[in-house]
């Protein structure tokens, strides 16, 4: 037989020489890489997160989780380590794994154990498909229930969700996922804010009915985002252009930030106050010049972007479109387009949009980017 010098002293530095046995304890290394979260974390970037799945029991042995990395190795692709510097084949850590979904690794499934459960992430880069949430949650039941019925052991689980920010070496923040099918808000006690849990449901939960169509506020407030990004957008590039001092970005370059900085510095046409900046709406009667009606464009820029629900009222719909229809026909006078801006608005005023563009602006949302317009242009990309 050969012989394999594995057995060695813990180093534990609280270990004391046990006079019973005659010796310090020993053990067996592992051979799995340990803090698999922190690497992970650190390693992969520009990704969004879906809601994270836990399956919380009162008492889980430790082999349940290595058990169930396996059925996923069967299953899916181990994510490649990019590095690969110290020899491992894959993302396979103690109590973390990483498996690429698909071919084209845009879609990875975060296994990780901690305490007395098993939770799971989905990574997306992309779109991602619709339904893998519900997939790898049906796997993760199925799994569980073979490895309890094939060990005797059949435990109590409860089945709740974290919102994508939480970590999953805590079992802090989770809520009952059923608890969440009739509610459309819940507060996170972990960072103290609300979530709209309909992503969260329509991504983990079994038999949910996806309604396809928007609501009147919702549609108020995605017919302004597009008049924002489209209309108003072109009306400051367009003005930009016609002075003694042309852009040289094209107009996929330009938002209205740029635009609005562009033209403040240029101060061919100051508002009717005399200076920039403020927070309220010039008078529509009496406050009528070029540098008044720039300055509506950037307050309702502002309206869009600092609002925390993707929603507006009847009321305050009928006003604004009102308004933003006025400044269209101004502009229409001054520059003369090939196609009229209050044309454009008035097509918008009909535009339908379905509940998959409302999610997926609600996605992108949550990923924090600062720059509007490539928030909603990514948004509103709309079946025509």
């Amino acid at each position: 037989m050969e012989k394999y010098d594995i057995l060695v002293c813990a180093d534990i530095l609280e270990q004391e020489y046990d006079m019973y046995n005659n010796g310090f304890n020993y053990l067996v290394p592992c051979m799995v890489r340990t803090s698999g979260w922190q690497i992970l974390s650190n390693k992969f970037i520009n990704f969004t997160k879906s809601a994270i799945l836990c399956f919380e029991y009162d008492f889980l042995p430790s082999m349940f989780f290595c058990q169930v990395v396996v059925y996923f190795l069967r299953r899916f692709k181990l994510t490649s380590d990019s590095d690969n510097l110290s020899g491992y084949v894959g993302e396979l850590y103690r109590d973390v794994a990483l498996f690429d979904i698909n071919d084209t690794g845009c879609e990875k499934v975060l296994l990780c154990s901690h305490k007395n459960s098993i939770q799971a992430q989905i990574w997306i880069w992309g779109i991602g498909m619709e339904n893998t949430g519900r997939m790898i949650r049906g796997l993760l039941e199925d799994d569980m229930f073979v490895i309890q019925r094939k060990y005797d052991v059949m435990k109590a689980v409860e089945i709740k969700i974290k919102c994508p920010e939480s970590t999953l070496i805590s079992n802090k923040g989770g809520i009952n996922l059923e608890s969440l099918r009739p509610v459309r808000e819940y507060w996170c006690k972990e960072h103290n804010i609300i979530h709209d849990c309909l992503l969260f449901k329509q991504y983990w939960m079994l038999n949910v009915i996806v309604d396809d169509t928007v609501s009147e506020e919702e549609q108020n407030f995605i017919r302004v985002s597009k008049a924002s990004v489209e209309v108003l957008t072109d009306i400051l590039y367009d003005l930009a252009n016609a002075s003694a001092c042309p852009i040289t970005k094209p107009r996929n370059e330009c938002d209205i930030t740029y635009l609005y900085a562009e033209l403040r510095r240029q101060g061919l046409c100051l508002p009717s106050r005399g200076r920039w900046g403020g927070d309220n709406w010039p008078c529509e009667r009496v406050a009528v010049n070029v540098g008044d009606d720039i300055e509506r464009i950037r307050l309702n820029r502002n309206r869009l972007q600092h609002t925390s629900h993707f929603e507006m009222s009847i009321f305050e719909f009928t006003d604004r479109w009102k308004k933003l229809n006025a400044l269209a026909k101004r502009f229409d006078a001054r520059l003369t387009p090939a196609v009229f801006y209050e044309d454009r608005l008035i097509r918008l005023n009909h535009y339908l949009g379905r509940k998959l563009d409302f999610q997926n602006f609600q996605t992108k949302e949550s990923k924090g980017t600062s720059n509007l317009q490539l928030k909603q242009i990514k948004a509103f990309a709309f079946a025509k």
